[in-house]
């Protein structure tokens, strides 16, 4: 309970932080600028990484909050935020697997594509 603890603190501090910077600009939604889309799905990858090195052990499973940063990319940013974090994500959860463990990578990327689609249908 502690490590989870832990994870939820870290995710509120580092969306606290990092999305200081976008206080002063307009409401970022599906009609913003390319470029602040990317930047916005390249911070909550970076946030989501965080919370990948940060996970909690459970047995062999490994559990954390990285989806949220991606569904707020998603709801904020559209696909193009949501597939930057998606691709953060997906690259450093595959070279943190060890090679006898890859059952695991295949799953978080199948749930976090699915995820990603969904949030884009309902939308």
């Amino acid at each position: 309970m502690n490590q989870f603890i832990i994870n939820f603190c870290l995710l509120f501090t580092t969306i606290t932080l990092l999305f200081l910077p976008f206080r002063n600009r307009p409401r970022i939604s599906l009609n913003s600028s390319w470029s602040t889309r990317l930047i916005l799905g390249s911070v909550c990858g970076l946030i989501a990484v965080l919370l990948i090195f940060n996970g909690i052990q459970i047995d062999v499973a490994r559990v954390d909050l990285r989806i949220i940063p991606v569904a707020i990319a998603m709801l904020f940013g559209g696909f193009p935020s949501a597939i930057v974090a998606g691709i953060m994500i997906i690259g450093t959860r595959y070279f943190l697997t060890p090679v006898d463990q890859m059952e695991g990578f295949y799953l978080s990327t199948l749930i976090i594509v699915l995820i990603i689609t969904t949030i884009g249908i309902v939308r």
